[in-house]
């Protein structure tokens, strides 16, 4: 955000969701163009005003040192389609890249190190930005002697959207070997432990040479946090920023200094990997996250063009620089009324041809609304005519009863319609219940419960079903876990379930004759349904729509359903959120292998086989019909 507050009418929605994030973190409206943005900044971390003091120390001796900058510009390798060796940004940068590749080299001969990315940049730069690895995500079609700033990378376009590609700016992968996003196989590298910690030295010696680090991801700042904190050389003082949490880190910076001297040779600062924004966090995360960037930055790269600084600017130029400003106002203010007065003769001319064009358009949109209508009605009416020639289905059932209380509400002669729509609601919505029960019954695991005799239910049979559906689920419990009376109660449960669903026809007699409220409560005491839980997937496992029934959780999970719950919230935001990574895959294999161990050999015959094609049903077999008196 370039200008005040005052200046932008009309206020974009950027500038306002920018404005709004200032107002939460307690940080004011000009904070961007403050001459003191640093003391407003440090004012809301904890850190000592003696430590205040040698920080903003610190960006005064920035200020007033040159940095080094790149011999030619960092991006040109990208129209360099025919280059046979990396590009020479710095010379120091050359000759560390070039050991670097010998000590490869010497680690694996194999390795291809044609394909591997330089740094971008100068050594020494003012700002270091440390990414992690290379991917195969980009534009270029030539991936030999590749830099690392690319931006036609989606996570290194938010850094050239963010910073540009200044001279000043040195950007390194921590392992610039390019491999895939989301599998990297650099474990199948010989000698790949060796060539990951020279990677890392490598990137470190070049990090200790920048007064500014910028660590993107989690990955890069876990390595050199761990190398920071083995440097007997240095002391680290964290300084924590108080701003609202995003992704569950609490932004901080460290500040790095000598043990001998206690002076500050660097501020460390630690974002988000692009790839965090880009594949769909939310737009509040996003702009925390784009306000610390630009804190982080702000030392090494101010922002030049904001109002404050351009007036000062034209101070410095004195009274010639003010006309020439003056009158580049001037002449922008007479272009801007001539192409409106030219708008408007175009308009004049092309009003009419204009509104004669809408209104016929107007009228082919509505014209297209209509037959679009008529096409959604006879794809209704063929809908209920291919479920009815199917069977018994929800929509269907439904629409057969409303077409009945119509008939009922036509004998009336509409002399109570309030009566005929009570009776049509109550018709709807028992047929509704009914074909509910009806798709319970017919359910995979109702279907597998009645495969078997009522004799098959005992304890040791039993506990083999319960591993089964625990291992699909990924429940955590373990059989041996539950006492003895939870286990008598859980047998208990599936042995009355099982009697309860074997005469079908009772059980529907007996439904049918319940009020709204009793035959609800019985449809949730067998299944949880999709359109009424909305944390399902976090019970079971299941890839359904609709309002499709889910009875494993309700029957074959021993104990309370609020026990289960609380435990799939606390394993929800660790598991699954890192259902990515590695690490939750290796959780899951060492868990089922635990659960093979348990289920032993001689259960394995009691788990639920694939129900054998089965006749079937009419739907007058299963449920009575409806007096509509």
């Amino acid at each position: 955000m370039d200008t005040k507050q005052g200046d932008l009418v009309p206020i974009s929605e950027e500038e306002v969701l920018v404005l709004s994030a200032l107002k939460e973190t307690g940080l004011p409206s000009d904070f961007f163009w403050s001459d003191n943005w640093l003391r407003v900044l440090l004012g809301k971390t904890n850190a000592t005003m003696e430590l205040r003091s040698r920080i903003e120390q610190f960006q005064e001796s920035i200020r007033m040192r040159e940095f080094p900058q790149s011999l030619i510009d960092i991006t040109a390798f990208c129209n360099d389609m025919d280059r046979q060796s990396w590009h020479s940004h710095d010379a120091t940068i050359d000759v560390l890249w070039d050991k670097y590749l010998a000590d490869v080299k010497q680690c694996n001969n194999q390795l291809n190190t044609d394909v591997m990315v330089k740094p971008s940049g100068p050594y020494g730069a003012i700002l270091y930005t440390q990414w992690h690895y290379p991917t195969f995500t980009t534009k270029k079609t030539n991936l030999y002697c590749g830099h690392v700033m690319d931006p036609s990378n989606p996570s290194l376009l938010q850094q050239f959207l963010k910073l540009g590609c200044p001279p000043t700016v040195l950007s390194s992968d921590m392992l610039p070997i390019r491999s895939d996003s989301c599998n990297p196989s650099w474990t199948k590298i010989h000698n790949w432990d060796q060539i990951s910690r020279l990677s890392k030295a490598f990137n470190y010696a070049l990090m200790r040479r920048s007064p500014i680090v910028l660590l993107v991801g989690q990955a890069a700042f876990d390595t050199f946090d761990e190398y920071l904190r083995q440097d007997q050389s240095l002391h680290l003082t964290k300084v924590r920023i108080f701003m609202p949490r995003t992704l569950g880190r609490q932004p901080f910076f460290y500040a790095v200094s000598e043990k001998k001297s206690s002076e500050i040779q660097q501020l460390v600062f630690f974002v988000q990997h692009g790839s965090h924004f880009v594949y769909g966090a939310s737009i509040k995360a996003g702009l925390y996250a784009d306000l610390r960037t630009d804190h982080f930055t702000r030392m090494a790269l101010p922002n030049n063009s904001s109002l404050e600084s351009k007036r000062k600017r034209y101070k410095e130029l004195g009274y010639p620089g003010l006309v020439k400003a003056r009158q580049k106002r001037v002449e922008n203010c007479e272009e801007r009324k001539a192409e409106k007065a030219r708008q408007n003769q175009v308009e004049n001319c092309e009003e009419r041809k204009a509104e004669k064009a809408r209104q016929k358009q107007v009228k082919l949109e509505r014209k297209a609304e209509e037959d679009r209508q008529i096409e959604l009605d006879r794809q209704w009416i063929a809908e209920l005519d291919r479920q009815k020639q199917a069977g018994l289905g929800p929509k269907a059932l439904a629409a057969l009863n409303f077409v009945k209380a119509r008939k009922k509400q036509d004998e009336l002669d509409n002399h109570n319609l309030l009566k005929a729509g009570a009776t049509f609601q109550i018709i709807a919505t028992r047929s509704r219940d009914l074909a509910r029960l009806y798709t319970l019954f017919l359910s995979y695991e109702i279907q597998h419960l009645l495969s078997k005799p009522a004799s098959f239910y005992v304890e040791d049979n039993v506990k083999a079903i319960f591993l089964h559906y625990r291992d699909f689920h990924h429940w955590s419990l373990k059989w041996d876990d539950l006492s003895r009376w939870v286990k008598v109660s859980y047998i208990k449960r599936i042995q009355n379930t099982y009697r309860e669903f074997q005469d079908f026809q009772a059980l529907t007699a007996k439904f049918e004759q319940l009020k709204t409220k009793p035959r609800y409560n019985v449809l949730n005491k067998y299944a949880l349904w999709s359109d009424r839980d909305h944390d399902l997937d976090q019970l079971c496992k299941t890839d359904n729509i609709g309002w499709e029934p889910h009875p494993a959780v309700t029957i074959f999970w021993p104990g309370s359903l609020k026990r289960l719950r609380e435990q799939s919230k606390t394993g929800s935001n660790t598991s699954r959120l890192a259902s990515n990574s590695s690490d939750a895959g290796c959780k899951r294999n060492r868990e089922s292998s635990d659960n093979a161990a348990e289920t032993t050999q001689a259960h394995a015959a009691a788990l639920p086989q694939p129900p054998a094609k089965r006749t079937k049903i009419a739907i007058s077999d299963l449920i009575h019909p409806i007096d509509l008196s």
